[in-house]
C-alpha cells in the first residue's frame, strides 16, 4: 500500500511541476520598429518600440524595456520575431519578471530612406528638464552617447538647446542614413 501511495504522490508531483513549467513559458509574435525611443527604465536609455498581441499590425507601439536573447537590433529595419517569453521566478530588483529569447526571425524589412520619425532630445519635468543630447558642433552630437546625429544646418540650434534653461521639451525629427548608428536631423520641435 505504501508503494502505491508513494507512486501516486510522485505522479501528482510530476503533473503539478509540468503544469507549472508550461505556465511560465509562452511563445509570442512581436514586431520591432525601425528606431528606438528615449525612455526611463531603471535609467534613461534608448529602448525598442514593439507591438504584440492585439496591437500587432496597428499604429500602436509600446516601449520595450527588456532585451531579447540572440537578437541583434539594427536601426532602419522593422522586424517580425517569434520569441519565447519565460517568467522569472526571482527577478532582479527594478528588473522585469520576464525573459525573452529569439525563436525565429520571421522578417527583417528595410525602411524607406525618406521615412521620418521623432526622438525626444530633451524632456521637461516639474522642476527641470533632462537632456539626452551630448556633444558639440566641433566633435559632433549623440543621443545618450549611442546614436550619432548628422545635424546639417541645425547644429547651431541643437547646441543652443543644451544651454537653454527652463522647462523645455525638444523632439527631433530624423531620417536614417547610410552610416551605421547615425541619424539625420531634419527638424527640431521646441515646446517652451
Amino acid at each position: 500500500m505504501n508503494i502505491k501511495l508513494t507512486f501516486i504522490g510522485i505522479v501528482i508531483a510530476m503533473i503539478t511541476l509540468s503544469c507549472k513549467n508550461d505556465d511560465s513559458i509562452e511563445k509570442e509574435i512581436i514586431k520591432i520598429n525601425h528606431f528606438k525611443t528615449v525612455a526611463y527604465g531603471p535609467f534613461a536609455g534608448l529602448f525598442m518600440n514593439t507591438q504584440g498581441g492585439e496591437d500587432l499590425g496597428t499604429d500602436k507601439w509600446s516601449i520595450f524595456y527588456n532585451s531579447i536573447e540572440n537578437f541583434e537590433y539594427e536601426f532602419g529595419y522593422v522586424y517580425t520575431l517569434s520569441v519565447v517569453k519565460t517568467k522569472i521566478e526571482a527577478p532582479p530588483q527594478d528588473g522585469s519578471d520576464l525573459k525573452y529569447k529569439l525563436e525565429e526571425l520571421i522578417s527583417k524589412e528595410k525602411i524607406a530612406e525618406d521615412t521620418e520619425f521623432e526622438i525626444t532630445l530633451r524632456k521637461a519635468y516639474t522642476e527641470d528638464s533632462e537632456l539626452y543630447v551630448t556633444g558639440n558642433r566641433t566633435d559632433g552630437f549623440q543621443i545618450l552617447n549611442q546614436i550619432h546625429i548628422d545635424c546639417g544646418d541645425l547644429c547651431e540650434e541643437l547646441e543652443a538647446i543644451q544651454n537653454k534653461d527652463g522647462l523645455t521639451t525638444v523632439t527631433g525629427v530624423f531620417k536614417h542614413t547610410d552610416m551605421e548608428n547615425t541619424v539625420e536631423l531634419t527638424t527640431l520641435n521646441v515646446e517652451d
